[in-house]
């Protein structure tokens, strides 16, 4: 991810208490700025009462995902679990990474190793923000070509998230067996309470044509539809 630089605004230290004010810096493109106060123990942050906002803020993981958004947030109450709630919006994103479906389905059935996480000062903090996009969001791998509409809701902590609503398909493409097939209808919809494994539900066609009996040209379309929970999907083939 992009650096925070160019830091700048007034702190002010009184006793165990920090005070930002206009306090600002960049990140990736854009800039944001934070207000509020601290209490610090030991001159590590205890208690927040502060507002973040944000403006074309990026977001990288190379060979992964990009995402631009914006963001007004609120990190309120005491450790180990203080509430961030507010709202992102997403200007724009692109997840590219190529994804290797048999590498998944054999490495899912086989013997899951469990590693023991290492615990982080962020593992308790509450999350209540509203995700919506403004702009594109894109799909673009080896298995689709494919622009999102979402409107979500991220609850839960960082060490269980949980994620709320749903993401729509507006265009795209869908690749299976060499070929290009248009998305006729898709979503991914965010229920479980427990976990972030959306119910996915693609579906895709093409028209192909055929030499029938008798020389006579014929066409027929093919279907791929794509749903289930996210970590067991059923992919169906049909033509009419």
């Amino acid at each position: 991810s992009d650096p925070i630089s160019d830091f700048n605004g007034k702190l002010l230290i009184a006793s165990n208490h920090v005070t930002l004010e206009n306090f600002r810096g960049d990140y990736g493109d854009g800039n944001f700025i934070v207000t509020g106060k601290l209490i610090l123990e030991d001159f590590i942050p205890q208690s927040y009462d502060v507002t973040v906002k944000g403006d074309s803020l990026g977001y990288r993981v190379p060979g992964t995902l990009q995402f631009d958004f914006d963001a007004d947030l609120t990190i309120k109450g005491s450790m180990p679990s203080p509430l961030v709630a507010g709202k992102i919006d997403l200007i724009s994103g692109r997840y590219y990474k190529n994804f290797n479906i048999a590498k998944k389905v054999f490495e899912e059935r086989g013997i899951q190793v469990i590693k023991e996480k290492k615990t982080t000062y962020f593992d308790q903090w509450r999350w209540d923000l509203k995700i919506r996009n403004s702009g594109d969001l894109n799909i673009k791998n080896n298995m689709a070509d494919v622009y999102l509409a979402g409107d979500l809701r991220l609850k839960g902590t960082t060490q269980r998230p949980v994620l709320e609503g749903v993401v729509t398909t507006t265009e795209g493409e869908l690749y299976y067996l060499g070929q290009k097939m248009a998305i006729v209808e898709g979503t991914l919809e965010f229920q479980d309470p427990n976990r972030i494994n959306p119910i996915v539900n693609f579906e895709a066609s093409k028209d192909v044509a055929a030499q029938g009996t008798r020389g006579l040209r014929t066409s027929y379309t093919v279907s791929v539809n794509v749903e289930g929970p996210m970590d067991n999907l059923q992919v169906k083939l049909s033509s009419s």
